[in-house]
């Protein structure tokens, strides 16, 4: 009975009105870049985070019992690939905003140029500020590891093998 009354009287109409997107407002448009300049940045974080334990723990394997040196290679190379995936995600983000806040300068003068407060917004982000050389430095120390361990594995092979021969 109420639907009823509601279909009438133009109920089902104004629900339907009231139910279709709004155009976005120059300020919704600000308020969203902000959200999702944000979100980027926990993003990043969290997963540099995750990085960071990932490499005390391979670190802490290195340094007690000899692991099984083809899998702590991989585990080298799996961290080190999920550093870099972080960094593209991040350079990818940073030159889709850079894009985006060009055009908005370009196609909307009156509102005035925003491109450069936020670049400068992007700038503060951990991700630029941070100094993440230690991650870098961290992962080449592993590296140099395993180098080392493949290498002496190596040369006890060629002994071995020069050993067969006499």
């Amino acid at each position: 009975d109420s639907e009823d009354a509601d279909d009438e009287g133009g109920g089902l109409a104004r629900r339907a009105a009231s139910a279709a997107p709004k155009p976005a407002t120059h300020e919704d448009f600000l308020s969203r870049l902000e959200e999702e300049l944000r979100k980027m940045d926990r993003f990043a974080h969290e997963e540099v985070l995750k990085v960071r334990r990932s490499l005390r723990a391979l670190e802490a394997l290195s340094a007690g019992a000899a692991a099984r040196l083809d899998d702590f290679g991989d585990q080298c190379g799996a961290v080190g690939a999920a550093f870099l995936e972080v960094e593209k995600y991040v350079n990818l983000n940073v030159t889709a905003v850079r894009k985006l806040l060009k055009k908005h300068d370009k196609v909307l003068p009156s509102r005035g140029p925003i491109k450069a407060f936020y670049t400068a917004r992007m700038h503060d982000m951990r991700w630029v500020r941070n100094d993440y050389s230690d991650v870098v430095v961290r992962l080449s120390r592993l590296y140099a590891r395993v180098a080392a361990a493949t290498g002496a594995d190596d040369d006890r092979d060629a002994k071995d093998d020069d050993d067969d021969k006499d």
